[in-house]
């Protein structure tokens, strides 16, 4: 909540820096559990051929899917919008076409980073 809601609001203040107030929140490098650093920020899968990337530019943070194998890779990456999850984890939100908001396929797991 801003200052100018908690003025008529005062009982919400409580509430401010709770777990589930803190739940969903906009992606920064404080918010997002999980590491941008090269050779940090790769998920690999059971698959040779795809695997899971995060990356941060000056445009915001991204996941990234990479299908194939070096040199002749493809790949998709959306936007976070949004971060959710707090304590045992972290999952991440995009929007697509419509307007409508889809999670990520990969999560922050906090117990194996």
């Amino acid at each position: 909540m801003t200052p100018a809601c908690l003025s008529c609001h005062q009982q919400k203040a409580s509430v401010e820096q709770t777990a589930h107030r803190l739940t969903s929140r906009l992606p920064t490098r404080q918010s997002i559990a999980g590491s941008f650093k090269r050779g940090e920020n790769v998920l690999r899968t059971s698959n040779p051929s795809l695997h899971f990337r995060m990356d941060s530019t000056a445009t915001g943070f991204y996941q990234a899917a990479v299908m194939g194998r070096a040199p002749d890779t493809s790949g998709h990456s959306e936007r976070i919008a949004f971060v959710t999850g707090s304590r045992k984890g972290q999952s991440y939100l995009y929007w697509d076409v419509g307007d409508r908001l889809y999670q990520l396929p990969v999560s922050h797991w906090t117990g194996v980073g």
